[in-house]
């Protein structure tokens, strides 16, 4: 009979650890596989309460049609941005091919916009895009077979209507689409029917050049020629739109 001595043997008879060992070494994978979950289970806690999940957002999308459909496109509206386009450098009544010019002599009209200076009388109206008046001292004693000439106050290509005195009669507002095309609120002083005739028979000296070179200067225009400074000049003295006249 022979006695293993020592208790420092790592093996039996039969070549095997000891039961204790072995125990030992199975559970350690079990461990970390167990702290491996916990802890993929705690990621996936947090990751849900910071990620909408997926019906959640079919379900937000939804919704958010659902609140565009609803909306009143009105509310996205704002009325309080001028101009609605910045302006260009364009102007209606020479950046065209051809001048237009119509020459009418009529009696009657309808649908004329009128308006009676508050001292002098003087009756202004818009006719075919432009302003004539009336002088108020003709105007107030005017009798069935009595004729008055109107005398033109707006001209041009311009299409200007709408006129009315200032409370004072010493301002004149019109709608017109002057320089832009687009109509706005023009304001010019006013001088009376006889200052402002664009068809006197003394006109101004500026006035009376401007007349002078109208005929040269349409066909200019006609050619593509652009205007000058000094063309531009003469073409608002002729329509009436610069205080000089």
């Amino acid at each position: 009979m022979r006695f293993q001595s020592g208790g420092s043997s790592k093996s039996n008879k039969d070549g095997l650890p000891p039961p204790t060992a072995f125990t030992r070494g199975r559970q350690r994978p079990r461990i970390r596989q167990l702290l491996v979950y916990v802890l993929l289970f705690s990621l996936a806690a947090t990751l849900s309460t910071i990620l909408p999940i997926p019906w959640s957002l079919y379900r937000s999308g939804d919704a958010s049609k659902l609140a565009l459909k609803d909306r009143d496109p009105s509310e996205d509206w704002q009325d309080n941005i001028w101009p609605l386009r910045p302006p260009t450098p364009w102007d209606i009544s020479t950046d065209y091919p051809y001048p237009r010019k119509l020459e009418y002599d009529v009696k009657e009209g309808t649908w004329l916009r009128l308006d009676v200076h508050p001292t002098s009388g003087d009756i202004v109206f818009d006719m075919v895009g432009d302003l004539w008046c009336l002088p108020g001292e003709q105007a107030l004693r005017i009798s069935s077979d009595a004729t008055i000439i109107a005398r033109p106050v707006l001209l041009g290509i311009p299409h200007d209507s709408d006129p009315h005195f200032s409370p004072n009669g010493d301002r004149l507002v019109f709608r017109s689409d002057a320089e832009l095309g687009v109509e706005n609120i023009w304001v010019m002083e006013w001088k009376g029917c006889y200052e402002m005739d664009l068809r006197s028979t003394t006109p101004r000296r500026e006035l009376l050049l401007a007349l002078n070179e109208e005929e040269t200067e349409q066909r200019q225009l006609s050619q593509g020629l652009k205007e000058n400074s000094q063309r531009k000049t003469n073409r608002l003295l002729r329509e009436g739109r610069l205080n000089g006249t």
